[in-house]
């Protein structure tokens, strides 16, 4: 997730900093392919959720997704 986060300041899509939210990612990138990626972060992140492979295979197909979406911007 922090590499994607990574990925999106790189791109121009957002400013990364320390104090960077995924709420606050939300509101930089509007309705985007961000949502489920953060849903699933916080979910196993800070809501104990163990991860599935479902949520693996999805952040590998998503995130190249998203990213293109941000360039095309």
């Amino acid at each position: 997730f922090e590499a994607g986060l990574v990925r999106l300041d790189h791109a121009g899509a957002i400013r990364l900093r320390e104090s960077t939210t995924s709420g606050g990612v939300r509101a930089t990138l509007g309705p985007s392919g961000f949502d489920e990626l953060a849903d699933a972060h916080d979910d196993v992140v800070y809501g104990g959720r163990p991860i599935a492979p479902d949520d693996l295979a999805a952040a590998r197909e998503r995130w190249p997704e998203l990213l293109d979406e941000v360039r095309r911007r």
